[in-house]
């Protein structure tokens, strides 16, 4: 990079080392941890509603709800258990629901597969920021990226609707 381009810039960060990635870096990576783990959770409350609607135990419930790896798929098969146990006694219930889950799923899905940048601006006061980016980091993706804050947000959602769900 040329001394005249002052733009941010992203470098991949390769794999979190304790001894070297301190301070915002292990921020990120645990506020990533967390919303897994939220999103993870509502799976779990979602494989109960499946058990529920089945009318079996939540282990064989689990058997065969986690070997569904789409949630799309998931989505409609509770759907379709709900309107056959139920009616549409829940449909307005379940119509929100399913919106917040597939957006829900979409931003899970890109805090999977994007990468940790280590964000330098080298602007008149330096910065260095850790956030998510698409794989393609080269192109400038920093509109795009996802930081530890938004994260933070996304499990505190995570742990609302696995709770909504669960209360359902």
């Amino acid at each position: 990079m040329s001394e005249n381009n002052k733009s941010d810039q992203a470098q991949a960060v390769p794999l979190m080392d304790p001894e070297r990635d301190t301070g915002p870096a292990q921020e990120l990576m645990l506020a990533r941890a967390a919303a897994i783990q939220g999103y993870a959770n509502i799976e779990q409350s979602m494989s109960v509603l499946f058990a529920f609607l089945l009318a079996t135990d939540f282990e064989v419930a689990g058997i065969v709800f986690f070997r569904i790896v789409n949630t799309r798929s998931r989505m409609v098969i509770l759907h379709d258990l709900l309107k056959k146990r139920h009616a549409d006694k829940y449909r307005i219930f379940w119509d929100s629901f399913e919106k917040i889950v597939q957006s829900m799923d979409s931003k899970r899905n890109e805090i999977i597969h994007w990468h940790v940048a280590h964000n330098l601006d080298l602007g008149e006061k330096p910065k260095s920021t850790f956030t998510l980016v698409p794989p393609n980091f080269w192109r400038n993706s920093s509109e795009n990226a996802i930081t530890s804050y938004e994260l933070n947000g996304f499990s505190r959602k995570c742990d609302f609707v696995s709770r909504l769900l669960t209360m359902f």
